[in-house]
């Protein structure tokens, strides 16, 4: 049910009659219109062609007066009354543009027409009011079917003036009216149309966009060079057609009809709009299901409507496109872009994180540019930064590191995946400084630079992480396959001397090749131990997995020497893990030149004829060291597990008599054990103390 106009509303219409009086004239009017205006209503309210022979139900001609405002909507009848054969009356509603646009169904207008009486005019000089709220009259189905020939041709042959030969048995002024109210009020205010016409009505500057032939003569055609004929047109099988005819027959049912005179009213032109905005009204309803439809409202926008016109049009589907984003290409991301500014902030807030994504996979630069402006826009790509999962944020950051800096400032975490490091043309410096106060991200974030295997960076890293930090990850991971690459790390980190006793004695587990790269790089007496266990010794504890036999040969001379510094505060612990393995190496020659030199300079002075035996000097060295630093003499008992060479140990000892009281300390700590081994000691040194 369509009214004739709001509830409580009151339109003023304006009437003219034209009629004969020694020649068609203007026998009365209500409105003040302009001389063109005046000249034009006359000329068109005469009738509608020569020969024409008008029915007594008369027929409508309507047309703009553009300088006045108003719209001209005439009833003509026959006026055979009149002296002269061929006249007619004419009766002109004149409707204010503004009025036309709120009027919904413009076939209640036709209840106000009246044809004149001889006997006096003076009712049609004054204003009329528009007060009824009736309902649109009904169309039939042959109604329908052929004003779906004129749709076609209206808005199928936009530029073209259109002519059909009216049909027999149906409604022609109805249909004529709902078509003219269908239109949005631009294009409502621009129509030019007759319903009788035996010649063409149309001037050079005011082509009449619909003219209705008599069915009688066909011959009536040919006078209409250049027009389209609706009759040669089925419609076709197009949608907007089918949405269109609908709209018809039950108004505004799929809300066709207020997004037209929604989004008309900037659409300058005409016809050649209606057809586009009727395809863009169905592509919108299927924004969320047609993943095409979007880029094909953009071709219509673009293509059909131009750039410079249907800014609603352009706000609807802008909004609808951020809150719908999916499956963007280039031409649809450029339209956005374009016309970002249409869209309202709530649209933009709970469409951004969506839209973004997809910029962000077609043109990481294009979001990022967003961050420069001081208005809403910069939502769509702070909120998107915010949600992007980090591999879809690295996806984007491999095309070139100037997005990084303005990323990571949102998303330092990125800095904790290996991808990340592993981006060409990556700036460290600038992905280091973006962490470089955040704490809890040092740890992964360096696990990731050395699972990229960023081996480079470790001068850079070490200032910013600490040496700490950077064997806290190293130390579990080394092995023998990758010892050569964390090398330059270790090394790097080993510069700082109590971060290296710190971490050896934080209880985290070092692997033994770790401990032997450290040895290699650090001397023995390098790394302090001025309070507590030293670091070694707790270190050598608490290793893992497994190295060489000749990396622990190299492990076990380094802890000797370290032993037979000055440094450590468990000198015997060190001796004990040091001592055998070293001795046997010496005795086949296979201790490392080096670690020998290292080592013979904490060996104590002998005769020169003694200096070729490395052994016997080693025995002494630990000897002394044991008696002279007043060590555990439970832990010499079990220096070694060799019993041979225990009792060698014994044996040199007992020729110092100063060692002899040492010893029997000894066999003191072994008279607190059992077993045989204990025994035998105990037995042995007693035997050699005798003597």
């Amino acid at each position: 049910m369509a009214h004739a106009v709001a509830k409580g509303r009151r339109l003023i219409i304006h009437q003219a009659l034209h009629g004969y009086a020694d020649g068609h004239r203007v026998l009365a009017n209500s409105a003040n219109l302009t001389p063109r205006d005046t000249k034009t209503l006359l000329m068109l309210s005469d009738i509608s062609g020569p020969g024409a022979r008008v029915d007594e139900q008369g027929y409508l001609t309507g047309f703009p007066l553009t300088e006045s405002g108003m719209y001209a909507l005439a009833r003509t009848w026959p006026a055979p009354e009149m002296p002269r054969p061929g006249c007619v009356w004419t009766h002109t509603l004149l409707i204010d543009f503004a009025d036309l646009a709120i009027i919904k169904s413009l076939s209640v207008i036709s209840s106000l027409f009246r044809r004149p009486q001889l006997s006096s005019y003076v009712d049609y000089e004054k204003k009329m009011i528009l007060v009824e709220q009736m309902a649109a009259l009904p169309l039939t189905q042959k109604d329908i079917v052929w004003g779906r020939r004129l749709l076609a041709g209206l808005y199928g042959k936009p530029r073209s003036r259109v002519v059909a030969m009216r049909q027999e048995g149906g409604d022609v002024e109805a249909l004529v009216l709902a078509l003219w109210s269908q239109q949005w009020p631009r294009l409502r205010r621009a129509f030019r149309f007759c319903t009788w016409a035996t010649a063409d009505r149309s001037s050079d500057s005011q082509h009449f966009d619909l003219q209705l032939l008599p069915p009688v003569d066909r011959s009536i055609r040919t006078r209409f060079h250049g027009a389209v004929d609706a009759e040669s047109l089925d419609g076709g099988m197009d949608s907007w057609l089918d949405e269109t005819v609908l709209d018809l027959l039950e108004p505004d049912a799929q809300g066709l009809r207020s997004f037209l005179h929604r989004l008309g009213g900037d659409v300058l032109r005409g016809r050649e709009g209606f057809q586009p905005l009727c395809r863009l009204h169905q592509l919108i309803s299927v924004f969320e299901t047609d993943p095409k439809a979007l880029g094909a409202a953009v071709a219509i926008l673009d293509n059909e409507l131009g750039p410079n016109e249907a800014r609603v049009a352009r706000t609807v589907v802008a909004t609808a496109g951020i809150s719908h984003a999916h499956g963007l290409d280039h031409d649809i991301l450029e339209f956005l872009f374009r016309n970002i500014d249409l869209v309202d902030v709530t649209s933009l807030e709970k469409g951004a994180d969506n839209f973004g994504r997809e910029i962000w996979k077609l043109d990481p630069y294009r979001l990022l540019s967003l961050l420069e402006s001081n208005d809403t826009r910069r939502i769509i790509p702070e909120r998107t930064i915010a949600v992007l999962q980090l591999d879809e944020l690295l996806n984007g950051l491999q095309r070139s590191d100037a997005l990084i800096k303005p990323v990571l400032e949102r998303r330092p975490e990125l800095t904790t995946q290996p991808a990340f490091w592993a981006i060409d043309g990556l700036d460290s410096e600038v992905a280091l400084s973006a962490i470089s106060g955040l704490n809890e991200l040092h740890l992964p974030s360096l696990e990731a630079i050395i699972a990229a295997r960023r081996h480079d960076l470790a001068s850079r890293c070490i200032p910013r992480f600490g040496s700490f930090t950077v064997m806290q990850v190293i130390a579990p991971q080394i092995d023998k396959d990758n010892e050569q690459e964390f090398s330059h790390w270790i090394r790097e980190a080993a510069y700082d001397r109590y971060a290296v006793a710190e971490f050896m004695a934080s209880n985290t587990p070092i692997s033994r090749i770790f401990l032997v790269v450290l040895a290699r790089t650090l001397s023995p007496d390098a790394v302090p131990n001025e309070y507590g266990s030293d670091p070694w010794w707790l270190a050598m504890n608490q290793a893992t997995g497994s190295a060489s036999a000749d990396d622990m040969i190299f492990l076990s001379g380094y802890l000797l020497c370290r032993a037979l510094g000055r440094v450590s505060r468990n000198v015997a612990d060190l001796a004990r893990l040091g001592f055998e393995t070293t001795y046997r190496a010496i005795e086949c020659n296979k201790l490392p030149y080096d670690l020998w030199l290292c080592l013979e300079k904490r060996l104590p002075m002998t005769f020169p004829w003694f200096d070729w035996d490395r052994c016997t000097r080693l025995r002494s060295a630990v000897i002394d060291l044991f008696v002279d630093r007043r060590l555990a003499p439970e832990v010499f008992a079990h220096l070694v597990d060799d019993d041979h060479l225990f009792f060698e140990l014994v044996r040199q000892s007992c020729r110092v008599y100063r060692n002899r009281r040492f010893l029997e300390k000894v066999c003191h700590a072994l008279e607190y054990e059992a077993g045989d081994r204990s025994f035998q000691r105990i037995s042995y040194i007693q035997q050699l103390l005798k003597n």
